[in-house]
C-alpha cells in the first residue's frame, strides 16, 4: 500500500508542542486513513511515556494531517508563484520547476476526493462485513442463553457502550431484527400482556 506523509503536526498545542506526530496516511476504499505515526519530542528533551501515548487522540491528529493535505492541495491548484529572481535561471529550472508543479497539481486532483470523503467521515471505520459479524456474535449468544451485548463486547475488545452501538448499527441494516425497548427478542415472540383481563 502506498503511504502519504501527513507532514509534522506539534501537539497537543500547535505553536508549542512540547510533541511532535507525523502521520502517515495509506487509501483504504475511498477514504485516506492512518497507516503510521511517529511521536517525538519537538526539542528531544522530554521523555514520551505510556501517558503521552495514551493522550495521543489518533483522530484529531488524523484531522490535522488531512487538513495539511487539503492546504497542500489548494497550493498545488495556486501554482509556483514568481520567484524575484526568475530571470537569472536557466530553461532547465523552469522546466524543471514547471513539471514538478504539474505533478503536484494532478497528485492534488487525485488525493482530493479521498480527502473529503476521509474528512467527512466521524468516529471509527469498520472493514466490510463488520456488522455482519456483530450481528452472527449477537445472535449465537442469544441462542445460548447468554447476554448478547456483552458477548459483543467481549468478543471484538469494546466497551459495553460501544458494543451497543455496532448492535443498533446492525438492526438499521436489518441484520438483526427490531426489538421491544429494553428486549432482545424479535416481536414473534415478544412478551404477552399477562394482566388479568
Amino acid at each position: 500500500m502506498e503511504s502519504i506523509d501527513g507532514g509534522l503536526i506539534r501537539w497537543p498545542d500547535r505553536r508549542s508542542g512540547p510533541f511532535i506526530a507525523r502521520l502517515k496516511l495509506g487509501q483504504v476504499g475511498d477514504r485516506l486513513e492512518v497507516v503510521e505515526v511517529t511521536i517525538g519530542s519537538v526539542r528531544g528533551n522530554r521523555i514520551i511515556s505510556g501517558g503521552t501515548l495514551r493522550d495521543a487522540r489518533v483522530a484529531e491528529l488524523a484531522a490535522h494531517a488531512l487538513g495539511n493535505l487539503q492546504l497542500g492541495a489548494a497550493d498545488a491548484q495556486v501554482g509556483p508563484g514568481e520567484l524575484l529572481n526568475a530571470g537569472d535561471m536557466p530553461a532547465d529550472f523552469h522546466r524543471h520547476r514547471a513539471d514538478f508543479w504539474a505533478g503536484a497539481k494532478a497528485e492534488a486532483e487525485r488525493l482530493a476526493p479521498m480527502i473529503e470523503a476521509s474528512l467527512s467521515g466521524t468516529g471509527r471505520r469498520y472493514p466490510a462485513g463488520h456488522l455482519q459479524r456483530v450481528a452472527d456474535i449477537y445472535s449465537r449468544a442469544r441462542q445460548l442463553h447468554q447476554h448478547p451485548t456483552k458477548s459483543v463486547a467481549n468478543a471484538l475488545s469494546i466497551s459495553f457502550s460501544a458494543a451497543a452501538k455496532q448492535v443498533h448499527r446492525a438492526r438499521e441494516a436489518h441484520l438483526l431484527p427490531p426489538t421491544t425497548q429494553g428486549k432482545a427478542e424479535s416481536p414473534r415472540s415478544a412478551p404477552q400482556d399477562r394482566r388479568k383481563q
